[in-house]
């Protein structure tokens, strides 16, 4: 019997035998690399060199491979599961998780929770192998593939919380870029022009936003952010705690700092405090999102405030729309933020009462109509004041 010269590719059946069929594998074997990086190959990853991709595109090639893209669930086998794809390495996944949960239950669906980075290729074969209605995405980058896979392949999807460049599907979010300006106005309306920022992410859709909106109402007041005293860094509670040190030390030393995230804050508290500075006559700190902890009072974090309930609520009734046929245009449901005055800010000379950029913001949100059928700015609640503590831990302003 012959057999095929090593290193030569061959789909020529045996005599009296079926056709081979070939699948990924087939050619991962061919290649001599793994069925992922096929996977990869086929589609390009920048990420592998070009003698790996020449290699797996020939020998897919010699064998007459056509890659076939992952099966959709049938729509009429009603699974009744939803995914949720979060990072858990963020806070805020305890606010989304628990409501979010109830929420569906009393839908009729079960929530799946999907932990694993969005841009792995182990998130993507869950989400794609079947066995679910639809998807809430939140945590994808600015440039996420995934987005797009789920949309070509029609699988109900909503994204929480972020956006992506170039997409169609719904979404549900907080107005973060307004919400960058309201931090610059509080800071400027108090006095501050020595002002420092500490950013989170720049390449998801939060932490971009958040960053312009701060940039620039600080521009347009004349008063810059000077990119000495602009860090940008992981929205955790590290990157506040050692920037503290980095950031004093420049002259003249910031009055001021705003961090897009609350974890950054709590970071930036609790070096402050070993240091002997006293918040916030020494430093006035901004936080954004209101977490539970903010509220708390040994911290009492200014903030502003994310509406995640609502946030939430936008998002499954979108999703089941999706789920139940309809199929009209792209909605962006955009939600209004609020700021929550506490503790951690401070005056340093008399400004105008009330703040003129704050309330000029809150009014401006009273008079905004958006398209979205879940009320003005996207958001369920009307425009809301200047809140004070003491508040109840626990207490969201609305």
């Amino acid at each position: 019997m012959a057999t095929a010269r090593s290193g030569a590719f061959s789909t020529a059946p045996q005599a009296g035998s079926s056709p081979r069929r070939i699948t990924s594998f087939t050619v991962a074997a061919a290649a001599g690399v793994s069925q992922s990086t096929v996977a990869r190959a086929l589609r390009g990853d920048p990420s592998l060199d070009a003698e790996t991709i020449e290699r797996v595109l020939s020998a897919a090639a010699a064998l007459e491979y056509v890659a076939a893209e992952p099966a959709k669930p049938a729509p009429v086998l009603g699974t009744k599961r939803i995914a949720l794809v979060v990072d858990l390495e963020n806070p805020q996944w305890s606010l989304l998780v628990p409501p979010l949960h109830d929420e569906l239950s009393a839908k009729g669906y079960d929530l799946t929770l999907i932990t694993a980075d969005a841009e792995t290729e182990e998130v993507q074969r869950k989400l794609l192998g079947g066995g679910i209605d639809g998807v809430i995405l939140a945590t994808v980058l600015l440039d996420s593939p995934l987005p797009l896979i789920l949309q070509r392949l029609k699988i109900p999807t909503v994204l929480l919380q972020r956006y992506t460049d170039g997409d169609e599907l719904d979404s549900s979010i907080a107005n973060d870029f307004a919400g960058g300006e309201l931090a610059a106005g509080l800071l400027l309306d108090a006095g501050h022009t020595h002002i420092a920022a500490l950013f989170g992410p720049v390449d998801c859709s939060t932490g971009r936003d958040r960053a312009e909106g701060f940039r620039q109402r600080l521009a347009d007041a004349g008063v810059p952010l000077d990119e000495r005293f602009a860090h940008v860094g992981a929205a955790d509670y590290d990157h506040g705690f050692n920037s503290v040190d980095a950031l004093l030390a420049r002259k003249p030393a910031p009055t001021a700092l705003f961090c897009a995230d609350d974890s950054i804050a709590f970071g930036v508290l609790n070096r402050a405090y070993e240091l002997g500075l006293n918040i916030p006559q020494d430093l006035t700190v901004i936080g954004f999102d209101d977490l539970d902890q903010a509220s708390w009072p040994t911290i009492g974090l200014t903030t502003i405030s994310v509406p995640f309930d609502d946030l939430l609520h936008s998002a499954v009734a979108l999703l089941l729309d999706r789920i139940s046929g309809w199929a009209g245009g792209t909605r962006r449901v955009v939600h209004g933020v609020i700021p929550v005055l506490r503790d951690t800010h401070a005056q340093l000379h008399a400004a105008a009462s009330p703040p003129s950029f704050v309330a000029a913001m809150t009014a401006a949100r009273t008079a905004s109509a958006s398209a979205s059928p879940f009320g003005v700015d996207g958001g369920r609640r009307p425009a809301a004041p200047i809140h004070h503590r003491p508040l109840r831990t626990g207490t969201r302003i609305s």
